[in-house]
C-alpha cells in the first residue's frame, strides 16, 4: 500500500482488536487501510507477553493483521519535536507521540482508545474507537 495509509494505529487500538475488546470491530473495518509504527508494534508485543501469551504466538497473531509496519527514523525524531511536551502536559507515552507524528506525516487519522487524545487540538485527525 506504500504511503497511502488512511489510518495509523495506536497500540491501544491494535490491542483492542487482538483481545476482542470494545472497538475491535472498528479496527477490523479499517485494518486494510492502516499501518502501525514499529514502536507501537513493540509496545503491543510487550503488553501481550506481559499477559502471559508466548512470544511466538504473539508474533503469529500480530502478523495475521498484515499491517504495514513503519520504521522510526532520526528524521522522524526531529520532525516530531512539537509532540515532546505532550509527555508531561497530557501523559502521552513515546508510542502515543510516535503514532501522532506518523498520522501527521502520512496525513492519516490516528486511531486510539485513549480519550485523553480528544483533548488535543482539533487540527489533529483522531479516531476514537470507543
Amino acid at each position: 500500500m506504500g504511503e497511502g495509509y488512511a489510518y495509523i494505529l495506536d497500540s491501544s487500538a491494535l490491542l483492542a482488536a487482538v483481545l476482542g475488546e470494545p472497538g475491535a470491530d472498528r479496527v477490523l473495518e479499517i485494518v486494510d487501510r492502516a499501518a502501525i509504527s514499529a514502536v507501537n508494534l513493540l509496545e503491543v508485543f510487550g503488553k501481550l507477553i506481559q499477559k502471559g501469551v508466548p512470544a511466538e504466538r504473539v508474533k503469529e497473531r500480530l502478523a495475521s493483521f498484515a499491517l504495514p509496519t513503519i520504521s522510526w527514523s532520526e528524521e522522524d525524531v526531529w520532525a516530531s519535536a512539537d509532540f515532546v511536551t505532550l509527555a508531561w502536559t497530557h501523559g502521552f507515552s513515546l508510542a502515543d507521540r510516535v503514532c501522532l507524528h506518523l498520522a501527521r506525516k502520512y496525513r492519516a487519522q490516528a486511531v486510539t482508545t485513549d480519550r485523553e487524545w480528544a483533548k488535543l487540538s482539533s487540527k489533529r485527525k483522531i479516531l476514537l474507537i470507543r
